[in-house]
């Protein structure tokens, strides 16, 4: 895979996810999933070697016969108890992960919006400002350049402000915003007032502001995903209920699989609780979103409509303004 995915998906990014190669571990992504569930691996692991010892040698010794194969209705007990309740497992696990994803499509869409938001605020200011007004308009272009990086900000918990917007704002621009509480609100309303004092027709007003209202609303939509998590009982009961499913389980593989039940819990768990991680990484879905990728755009994009406003403006598009003035 050529870039990460929260850096955003390139051309050869897809053709890779479509090949047949997507189902090779991807090198130090599948190292950091290891170290992530290397422990409790090792430790289903370990109960499934004691479980090996104390059925090969333990019960030969006198203990009591509480895993032998021999006996094979005492044997079964385990499997039919994980049988029993491994399509509990399933639901809670597919549930979980169900949830975590809505959370993550709702950011990724209010995300996926910042793009258009900063595009028509510039594009529709670079047209309607007028001429002896055009320092407001570099005003304008500055603080909707920030709104994205300001809700990145935000929604991860950053404080490096200074650092991130020096060259972005001017420097007493830069002190207000380190000064407030609530970094985009305070944008979206410098916004609005630069548009105010703009003295601009109340229907262009309008629809610029109806482009502010639809980030504030976005701001606030991450807010609340940032801040209320999936209830935390259900995430609990799922990842205890599944613990405990996985220490019955080198019970119930022992008599069918011996000496191999390690290995086979070892993979048994990795899976499992390979999927409860998705879960629980997509929960809180900033950090795993392309943001970098979406702010660069976001910023690039405001630069851009103003150098070609400050540009000539193509003769097909004024001769086809002027019939349309006329």
């Amino acid at each position: 895979m050529t870039s990460s995915p929260s850096q955003g998906f390139t051309r050869q990014d897809w053709i890779y996810h479509r090949s047949w190669r997507r189902h090779l571990p991807e090198g130090f992504a599948f190292i950091r999933v290891l170290h992530s569930l290397g422990y409790p691996v090792f430790f289903y692991v370990g109960v499934s070697l004691l479980v090996c010892v104390y059925a090969q040698w333990a019960e030969d010794a006198g203990a009591p016969k509480i895993f032998t194969h021999q006996n094979a209705v005492r044997s079964q007990r385990y499997y039919i108890a994980l049988l029993l309740t491994s399509f509990a497992v399933g639901l809670l696990i597919v549930f979980r992960t169900n949830s975590s994803y809505a959370r993550w499509w709702e950011a990724r869409t209010h995300w996926g919006g910042m793009l258009g938001i900063t595009r028509n605020i510039m594009r529709q200011c670079t047209c309607w400002f007028p001429e002896e007004q055009q320092d407001k308009l570099a005003a304008v272009a500055r603080w909707t350049a920030v709104l994205t990086p300001l809700l990145k900000m935000h929604c991860r918990w950053q404080t490096d402000v200074h650092i991130q917007l020096k060259d972005r704002l001017l420097s007493h621009e830069l002190a207000y915003v380190i000064s407030v509480k609530h970094a985009p609100n305070m944008a979206a309303t410098v916004l609005t007032q630069l548009i105010a004092s703009a003295n601009l027709p109340e229907m262009l007003q309008i629809s610029v502001d109806q482009q502010i209202v639809r980030y504030t609303d976005s701001v606030a939509a991450c807010e609340r995903l940032q801040k209320q998590p999936i209830p935390v009982a259900y995430t609990r009961h799922t990842s205890r209920f599944l613990l405990w499913w996985l220490t019955g389980f080198p019970f119930a593989a022992w008599s069918s699989y011996g000496w191999v039940t390690p290995f086979v819990t070892a993979v048994v768990t990795f899976l499992l609780l390979g999927v409860e991680n998705i879960g629980i990484q997509i929960e809180e879905p900033f950090e795993v979103l392309p943001i970098e990728a979406i702010t660069a755009a976001c910023i690039a994009s405001v630069h851009e409509i103003l150098e070609r406003h400050h540009g000539e403006m193509p003769a097909c598009i004024g001769t086809q303004a002027a019939l349309l003035l006329h």
